[in-house]
């Protein structure tokens, strides 16, 4: 038949057949090689032949010959000379047969392999639907994760935003509590330095009485309060050098004036040596002044026994 073609039955092997081919009594055609290989042509001694195909028995010498496909012209023309034509006919009728047996298996089995091809696209165009709408759901699912991370993002930025803020806030109370702090431990200090002061001098000098002002009001002393310290300082108009001097238990008066040593000499001369001269209270420490002006107030206080 034109635009078929035969091919080997043997289904490992599907050669296709144009110039030789070994047939069988039961409709099958095989290559050269493959019935070689299956004994077909050349069988054992005592042992029966069977077609690979369909398993029939062939035990006669003529149920598996070897054909020419490709006849010459001279072949064709003494092939069915002589014969009867009922015996051509039944040669013709079994040929046909043959033919349309081979070409039923070719459909068959090329349908065969179309629906197991078909199955298979089925399969993997149900597999690739199934592979797509997982893909698109992971896809939203991200996109949703990324819109909630973008949320969760811009919530972040601003708790840092406000963290920052408080942080510096934070640091400028921390900045403005540190600036009290060192102030009032300078504060504490100074106080403490005055305080040691006084008691170093209350120390090397004893305890003494406090002298009065022309008014009969009491000038303060080492122990005196604050305010009667305040009371009595000197003119601010008194130059910040003191010019007073202190050489053993002498003291000099507050203004370190030569008419004052004589008064305290002519007193002295006049019965009154046994009371003791006057001095003058070391300087304290005022800390408002300090951090007013930048420099240490001074307090003068009088003393007289």
């Amino acid at each position: 038949m034109d635009g078929f073609n035969l091919r080997c039955n043997n289904l490992r092997c599907r050669r296709i057949l144009d110039v030789r081919a070994v047939v069988t009594t039961c409709s099958h055609v095989f290559c050269e090689h493959c019935a070689e290989n299956l004994q077909l042509t050349n069988p054992p001694p005592g042992r029966s032949r069977q077609c690979p195909a369909c398993q029939a028995s062939l035990t006669a010498p003529d149920d598996a010959v070897i054909t020419n496909l490709s006849p010459s012209e001279d072949y064709r023309t003494s092939l069915l000379s002589g014969l009867a034509p009922s015996v051509i006919m039944e040669i013709c009728q079994r040929g046909l047969a043959f033919w349309n047996y081979q070409v039923t298996q070719e459909v068959v089995y090329q349908e065969t392999i179309a629906k197991g091809l078909t199955d298979k696209c089925i399969a993997l165009s149900n597999d690739l639907d199934k592979v797509i709408n997982d893909a698109n759901m992971e896809i939203a699912r991200l996109q949703e994760k990324v819109a909630t991370l973008k949320l969760s993002e811009d919530d972040l930025k601003k708790k840092n935003h406000e963290l920052m803020e408080n942080w510096r806030e934070k640091g400028r109370k921390l900045a403005q509590t540190q600036e009290l702090y060192d102030k009032l431990k300078r504060r504490t200090l100074m106080t403490q330095v005055g305080q040691g002061a006084v008691e170093n001098l209350e120390r090397a000098f004893g305890p003494q009485q406090p002298i009065h002002d022309l008014s009969g009001e009491e000038m303060g002393g080492f122990n005196a309060p604050r305010s009667h310290q305040q009371s009595v300082r000197r003119h601010k108009n008194v130059d910040s050098r003191p010019d007073f001097m202190m050489k053993g238990a002498q003291v000099g008066n507050i203004n370190g004036s030569r008419h004052g040593r004589e008064r305290t000499g002519s007193s002295s001369s006049n019965g009154s040596s046994n009371a003791p001269p006057r001095f003058v209270q070391p300087p304290t420490p005022n800390i408002y002044a300090q951090q007013q002006h930048g420099y240490p107030d001074t307090d003068y206080t009088l003393w007289s026994e």
